[in-house]
Protein backbone atom coordinates (compact mmCIF):
# COMPACT_ATOMS: atom_id res chain seq x y z
CA UNK A 1 0.00 0.00 0.00
CA UNK A 2 1.13 3.45 -1.12
CA UNK A 3 2.29 5.26 2.48
CA UNK A 4 -0.43 8.37 3.09
CA UNK A 5 0.77 11.62 3.84
CA UNK A 6 -1.47 13.58 6.91
CA UNK A 7 -1.01 16.74 6.68
CA UNK A 8 -4.53 18.79 6.55
CA UNK A 9 -6.16 19.86 9.52
CA UNK A 10 -8.55 16.70 11.17
CA UNK A 11 -12.36 16.77 9.61
CA UNK A 12 -15.52 17.68 10.79
CA UNK A 13 -14.40 21.39 11.41
CA UNK A 14 -17.26 23.73 13.77
CA UNK A 15 -16.68 27.06 14.53
CA UNK A 16 -17.15 26.79 18.23
CA UNK A 17 -16.52 23.47 19.74
CA UNK A 18 -18.67 24.53 23.38
CA UNK A 19 -22.30 24.00 21.54
CA UNK A 20 -24.13 22.50 20.75
CA UNK A 21 -22.28 18.77 21.05
CA UNK A 22 -22.83 16.24 18.25
CA UNK A 23 -25.05 13.67 18.51
CA UNK A 24 -23.84 11.60 16.62
CA UNK A 25 -23.24 8.24 18.01
CA UNK A 26 -20.00 6.45 17.11
CA UNK A 27 -20.88 2.43 16.07
CA UNK A 28 -19.45 -0.20 18.54
CA UNK A 29 -20.76 -3.65 18.77
CA UNK A 30 -22.79 -4.96 21.70
CA UNK A 31 -22.78 -2.00 23.55
CA UNK A 32 -26.28 -0.63 24.69
CA UNK A 33 -27.17 3.27 23.57
CA UNK A 34 -28.89 3.48 26.94
CA UNK A 35 -28.80 6.51 29.20
CA UNK A 36 -25.25 7.20 29.90
CA UNK A 37 -22.74 9.54 32.40
CA UNK A 38 -21.25 11.83 30.48
CA UNK A 39 -17.39 12.31 29.75
CA UNK A 40 -15.15 13.82 26.91
CA UNK A 41 -12.21 12.93 25.49
CA UNK A 42 -9.51 14.70 22.98
CA UNK A 43 -8.13 13.09 20.08
CA UNK A 44 -5.49 15.22 19.25
CA UNK A 45 -2.78 14.81 15.89
CA UNK A 46 0.31 15.62 17.33
CA UNK A 47 4.01 15.61 15.66
CA UNK A 48 5.86 11.98 16.36
CA UNK A 49 8.85 13.62 17.26
CA UNK A 50 6.98 15.82 20.09
CA UNK A 51 8.84 15.73 23.03
CA UNK A 52 7.39 13.81 25.99
CA UNK A 53 6.56 10.82 24.10
CA UNK A 54 7.99 7.18 24.71
CA UNK A 55 7.48 3.88 23.02
CA UNK A 56 7.01 5.72 19.29
CA UNK A 57 6.46 3.42 16.68
CA UNK A 58 8.96 4.28 13.79
CA UNK A 59 6.51 4.55 10.64
CA UNK A 60 6.84 6.81 7.60
CA UNK A 61 4.62 9.50 8.65
CA UNK A 62 5.08 12.67 10.97
CA UNK A 63 1.94 12.77 12.64
CA UNK A 64 0.01 10.80 15.48
CA UNK A 65 -3.19 10.50 17.54
CA UNK A 66 -1.90 11.52 21.19
CA UNK A 67 -2.07 8.30 23.19
CA UNK A 68 -1.86 8.10 27.38
CA UNK A 69 -1.17 4.65 29.58
CA UNK A 70 -3.30 4.92 32.12
CA UNK A 71 -2.35 3.90 35.94
CA UNK A 72 -2.46 -0.13 36.91
CA UNK A 73 -4.00 1.69 40.26
CA UNK A 74 -7.13 3.11 38.86
CA UNK A 75 -10.70 1.38 38.64
CA UNK A 76 -11.61 1.69 35.19
CA UNK A 77 -9.64 0.74 31.90
CA UNK A 78 -6.36 0.90 34.40
CA UNK A 79 -3.53 -0.36 32.38
CA UNK A 80 -4.81 0.66 29.32
CA UNK A 81 -3.88 2.86 26.33
CA UNK A 82 -6.45 5.93 25.73
CA UNK A 83 -7.31 9.47 24.50
CA UNK A 84 -6.81 11.59 27.41
CA UNK A 85 -9.85 12.45 28.83
CA UNK A 86 -12.58 11.79 31.81
CA UNK A 87 -15.73 12.64 33.18
CA UNK A 88 -17.48 16.00 32.89
CA UNK A 89 -18.05 18.31 36.50
CA UNK A 90 -21.01 20.01 37.05
CA UNK A 91 -21.11 23.49 35.06
CA UNK A 92 -18.81 22.83 32.39
CA UNK A 93 -19.26 21.80 28.67
CA UNK A 94 -17.84 18.74 27.58
CA UNK A 95 -15.43 20.99 25.61
CA UNK A 96 -14.10 22.33 28.27
CA UNK A 97 -13.80 18.85 29.90
CA UNK A 98 -11.72 17.61 27.24
CA UNK A 99 -9.74 20.85 27.57
CA UNK A 100 -9.58 20.52 31.71
CA UNK A 101 -8.53 16.46 31.69
CA UNK A 102 -5.40 17.19 28.80
CA UNK A 103 -4.06 19.61 30.64
CA UNK A 104 -4.44 17.48 33.80
CA UNK A 105 -3.07 14.59 32.59
CA UNK A 106 -0.28 15.82 30.05
CA UNK A 107 0.26 19.52 31.45
CA UNK A 108 -0.29 20.38 27.57
CA UNK A 109 -2.10 23.61 27.38
CA UNK A 110 -5.26 23.49 25.97
CA UNK A 111 -5.01 27.28 24.36
CA UNK A 112 -2.05 25.96 22.26
CA UNK A 113 -4.21 23.52 20.46
CA UNK A 114 -6.51 24.37 17.31
CA UNK A 115 -9.74 23.12 18.15
CA UNK A 116 -11.18 22.15 14.89
CA UNK A 117 -14.30 20.03 15.52
CA UNK A 118 -16.44 17.37 17.17
CA UNK A 119 -16.64 13.68 16.14
CA UNK A 120 -19.82 12.55 18.38
CA UNK A 121 -19.77 10.18 21.24
CA UNK A 122 -19.08 6.66 21.97
CA UNK A 123 -20.57 4.32 24.95
CA UNK A 124 -17.59 2.72 26.93
CA UNK A 125 -17.58 -0.82 29.25
CA UNK A 126 -17.79 1.63 32.09
CA UNK A 127 -21.17 2.99 31.22
CA UNK A 128 -20.31 6.80 30.02
CA UNK A 129 -20.67 8.25 26.88
CA UNK A 130 -17.66 9.85 25.78
CA UNK A 131 -17.58 12.77 23.33
CA UNK A 132 -14.33 12.74 20.77
CA UNK A 133 -13.15 16.50 20.54
CA UNK A 134 -10.33 16.80 17.25
CA UNK A 135 -7.52 19.32 17.33
CA UNK A 136 -3.87 19.47 16.32
CA UNK A 137 -1.23 20.66 18.11
CA UNK A 138 -0.12 24.00 16.15
CA UNK A 139 3.85 23.71 17.45
CA UNK A 140 5.69 21.07 19.68
CA UNK A 141 5.19 21.25 23.76
CA UNK A 142 6.85 19.00 25.98
CA UNK A 143 3.94 16.51 27.70
CA UNK A 144 4.82 15.72 31.25
CA UNK A 145 1.85 12.83 32.59
CA UNK A 146 0.68 13.54 35.58
CA UNK A 147 1.47 9.81 37.02
CA UNK A 148 -1.39 9.29 38.81
CA UNK A 149 -3.92 8.77 36.10
CA UNK A 150 -1.71 8.80 33.20
CA UNK A 151 1.94 6.99 33.48
CA UNK A 152 2.93 7.23 29.80
CA UNK A 153 2.46 9.16 26.81
CA UNK A 154 2.91 7.82 23.57
CA UNK A 155 1.33 8.33 19.65
CA UNK A 156 -0.02 6.35 16.84
CA UNK A 157 0.58 7.08 13.51
CA UNK A 158 -2.24 8.62 11.54
CA UNK A 159 -1.02 6.64 8.12
CA UNK A 160 -1.67 3.26 10.05
CA UNK A 161 -5.35 3.94 10.35
CA UNK A 162 -5.76 3.71 6.60
CA UNK A 163 -4.34 0.08 6.34
CA UNK A 164 -5.66 -3.24 6.28
CA UNK A 165 -2.39 -4.62 7.98
CA UNK A 166 -2.90 -2.91 11.08
CA UNK A 167 -5.93 -4.25 13.20
CA UNK A 168 -6.43 -7.23 14.38
CA UNK A 169 -7.74 -9.71 17.37
CA UNK A 170 -6.06 -9.82 20.61
CA UNK A 171 -6.75 -11.03 23.92
CA UNK A 172 -7.37 -8.37 26.86
CA UNK A 173 -7.16 -9.74 29.76
CA UNK A 174 -10.12 -8.29 31.41
CA UNK A 175 -12.59 -10.40 29.21
CA UNK A 176 -12.73 -13.54 27.96
CA UNK A 177 -11.84 -13.92 23.33
CA UNK A 178 -10.01 -11.75 21.63
CA UNK A 179 -10.67 -8.51 20.81
CA UNK A 180 -10.65 -5.65 17.94
CA UNK A 181 -7.05 -3.84 18.56
CA UNK A 182 -4.70 -1.50 16.13
CA UNK A 183 -0.95 -2.48 16.58
CA UNK A 184 2.37 -2.73 14.21
CA UNK A 185 2.41 -3.73 10.56
CA UNK A 186 4.23 -6.34 11.95
CA UNK A 187 2.39 -8.12 14.81
CA UNK A 188 5.89 -9.13 16.06
CA UNK A 189 6.54 -5.35 17.12
CA UNK A 190 2.71 -4.78 18.92
CA UNK A 191 2.68 -3.30 21.92
CA UNK A 192 2.78 -5.56 25.31
CA UNK A 193 -0.41 -3.64 26.07
CA UNK A 194 -2.86 -3.98 23.04
CA UNK A 195 -4.68 -0.78 21.76
CA UNK A 196 -8.71 -2.01 21.98
CA UNK A 197 -11.18 -0.83 23.96
CA UNK A 198 -13.33 2.41 22.80
CA UNK A 199 -10.40 3.95 21.91
CA UNK A 200 -10.19 1.64 19.06
CA UNK A 201 -13.25 2.08 17.79
CA UNK A 202 -12.46 6.31 18.46
CA UNK A 203 -9.88 5.63 15.43
CA UNK A 204 -11.98 3.36 13.76
CA UNK A 205 -14.30 6.52 13.43
CA UNK A 206 -11.26 8.85 12.55
CA UNK A 207 -10.00 6.38 9.64
CA UNK A 208 -14.28 6.45 8.75
CA UNK A 209 -14.02 10.08 8.52
CA UNK A 210 -10.62 10.11 6.67
CA UNK A 211 -11.44 7.77 3.87
CA UNK A 212 -14.87 6.66 3.76
CA UNK A 213 -14.31 4.34 0.76
CA UNK A 214 -12.23 2.17 2.37
CA UNK A 215 -14.12 -1.25 3.93
CA UNK A 216 -15.12 -1.44 7.64
CA UNK A 217 -13.26 -4.38 9.02
CA UNK A 218 -15.29 -6.79 11.29
CA UNK A 219 -14.89 -5.74 14.83
CA UNK A 220 -16.95 -8.73 16.66
CA UNK A 221 -15.40 -10.38 19.44
CA UNK A 222 -13.64 -13.92 18.39
CA UNK A 223 -13.94 -16.80 20.56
Amino acid sequence: MKFLRYSHPMPIPINNPLHPPSNVLIPRPWRPAGEQRLAAVAMLQISLNNPGLEQVPVAQDTDGILLIKRSENLRGHSGQWALPGGKQEPNESLWQTAKRELHEETRLSPERIHWTGDMGGLVTGTGYRAQVLLGRMTQPEAIQVDGSEAVLASAYPIQWLLREDTYRFRPVGVIPGRHFSWGHPDPAQDWPTPLWGATAFMLLELRRRLRPDLPDPDTRPKD
